[in-house]
């Protein structure tokens, strides 16, 4: 008789966020067990309100969750993710409930994040901290997304961890029209994906910013959404950044085209928030085939997948200069197509979790 497994989520399959896809390649991977996933139906990509409305909306939807799996049948076991925050405070009541092991897989780690970037004083903070201090002992197994979050969650929760990679999505790379109003010989720098809290949006605009005081030709294009991307729009435009586009998520089948259109692709990380989080993109750029501007925390630690890769430009916010350098030399002299770091991350993350649900 297979097991089942019940997988929390925000968002399930067939929704297209990245959390999803993991899921999807989870549940396609391991047949032998009968997959649950519950999320809060909510889509990725819908528009939400402000930060009062989001406290409320996943305050709900984490007591939804919660009463979903206590009212289905019993599982084998359950498998968290760490979205909506706090998630695995429910988990772990419902896992009690059922008397079966709880994993977790830490992509956020909450409540750490939402203090890093002013969500929530510290007092809440360390409040909650405690909350899920409880729930973290509670499980059968902890795995964080690299080593730097692993030693976040010993230190300060005392519970060891092991560590898996979220792997890229494999994309098809359909025909891309371009962006409206770029140039189709301009030179592109693209940031494509979420812009959310702990992304640091300020930080290509100054560059874009600087770019432009040099008259250089380069676009800068902000392609997704998140709860950054309008007021990013609303700073450019007020800079008066004249080559510089705020487009919608591409359409599916599109992001590898558009990946291959710029000369480079950039991620950001606020600095504060190292160890706490991992940025999806920084998955799927370490296997394009292209130069990658990084701002953000240093990239210590072996399981960084932009360590060992070639056409790396990695930058802390406020070295607007170096990386405007950086950016003048790649296009002066665009270089070989950077050797992707192709080392089976999905492949190897799909054996860890064989490994951890089969044992």
């Amino acid at each position: 008789m297979r097991q089942q497994v019940v997988l929390l989520n925000q968002f399930v399959p067939p929704d297209p966020a990245p959390t999803a896809r993991l899921a999807a390649d989870l549940i396609g991977a391991v047949p032998e067990i009968d997959w649950r996933p519950i999320g809060t139906g909510r889509a990725y990509r819908a528009r939400r309100g402000g930060f009062a409305r989001r406290l409320l909306d996943e305050w709900a939807d984490l007591r939804a969750m919660g009463r979903a799996v206590r009212r289905g049948g019993k599982p084998d076991a359950i498998l968290a993710f760490s979205s909506p925050p706090m998630l695995l405070e429910e988990a772990a009541r419902a896992a009690r409930n059922h008397g079966v092991p709880l994993h977790h897989w830490v992509l956020d780690l909450y409540p750490d994040v939402a203090v890093a970037v002013s969500q929530i004083p510290a007092l809440a903070g360390r409040w909650l901290g405690w909350r899920m201090r409880q729930a973290l002992e509670s499980c059968a197994s902890v795995t964080a997304v690299d080593e730097t979050m692993a030693g976040r969650i010993e230190r300060c929760y005392g519970v060891r961890c092991g560590v898996c990679r979220p792997w890229p999505e494999v994309v098809k790379k359909e025909a891309f029209p371009g962006w409206a109003g770029v140039p189709h010989d301009a030179p592109v720098w693209l940031y494509s994906g979420n812009l959310g809290k702990a992304h640091d949006g300020r930080c290509l605009l100054e560059i874009q910013a600087r770019l432009e005081e040099r008259k250089t030709p380069w676009w800068l294009v902000v392609q997704g959404g998140g709860q950054g991307w309008s007021a990013g729009r609303e700073e450019a435009d007020r800079r008066g950044l004249r080559q510089c586009v705020f487009a919608p998520y591409a359409a599916a089948g599109q992001l590898g085209a558009a990946v291959d259109r710029a000369l480079v692709c950039a991620a950001t990380q606020r600095p504060e928030t190292a160890g706490m989080l991992w940025p999806s993109k920084v998955a799927a750029l370490a296997e394009q085939a292209r130069a990658v501007l990084w701002i953000g925390p240093g990239l210590e630690g072996a399981t960084h997948p932009l360590r060992a890769r070639s056409g790396v430009g990695a930058f802390s916010p406020g070295q607007t200069e170096a990386a405007v350098e950086w950016l003048e030399a790649i296009r002066r002299r665009p270089p070989s197509a950077p050797e992707p770091n192709r080392v089976g991350l999905r492949e190897a993350g799909l054996a860890y979790w064989r490994g951890v649900l089969l044992r």
